[in-house]
């Protein structure tokens, strides 16, 4: 399968059906499509999109395993968040942060278990790859926060998507005449090893066997 992007008009606008006994969401230019989903069923914007949020628009920084990791770009001033025990009332930027806190949090966790599982007996250290793969490990900024989309999530119609493009093994002419060009030169070969093969007996081959022979390979003349 060829991976791609296609506008969200688009994949909304796809019927699932059968393709040459594939299973797909539709086709587009008449190739069948599988549109990547998330857990939920929801859409997956490529790298750079804008997307609206609770907390303003934000854009798709990347992915953590098939979430999507955005940043808010511009603040909904009218959010409020009101705490659980209604001692405050948070704003976009202040709940997004919380968000990408916990995001961090569990980021920290990560590198205590590979620390504990990891580190030597001898230096209490991550060996130099051990280190490299922690320090390279993803953090979150403050406007950072992982997110998924669903089915019922607005999507404008031109954000892209990633879908999948199904590739179906369908001969074209060209391949087909090379392929047939092939399989007859193949068949005469195989014909003259087999009439060659009763001369080296200094047999001669009976006209029966050596018409079957034509025949099965298609050579009549």
């Amino acid at each position: 399968m060829a991976i791609q992007s296609l506008p969200y008009s688009i994949i909304s606008s796809l019927e699932p059906q059968i393709v040459r006994g594939y299973d797909c969401d539709g086709t587009v230019d008449g190739r069948p499509v599988k549109v990547r989903t998330n857990r939920y069923g929801g859409v997956i914007p490529v790298i750079g999109s804008s997307i609206l949020t609770s907390y303003g628009t934000a854009r798709v920084e990347g992915y953590k395993e098939g979430s999507l990791i955005v940043a808010v770009t511009r603040w909904n001033e009218d959010f409020e968040f009101i705490t659980a025990d209604g001692s405050d009332i948070l704003t976009a930027q202040e709940f997004v942060a919380s968000l990408s806190r916990c995001a961090n949090a569990g980021v920290d966790s990560l590198v205590s278990d590979i620390t504990r599982l990891y580190k030597s007996d001898i230096t209490d250290k991550l060996s130099k790859t051990w280190q490299e793969k922690v320090d390279n490990l993803r953090r979150f900024k403050s406007n950072e926060f992982i997110m998924n989309l669903t089915p019922k999530s607005y999507v404008a119609d031109d954000v892209e998507c990633l879908a999948e493009i199904i590739l179906t093994e369908v001969e074209t002419k060209q391949e087909r005449e090379r392929r047939r060009a092939l399989e007859v030169r193949q068949a005469l070969k195989l014909r003259r090893d087999l009439l060659d093969a009763y001369d080296a007996e200094n047999s001669e081959c009976p006209d029966d066997i050596a018409d079957e022979i034509a025949d099965e390979f298609g050579d009549n003349d």
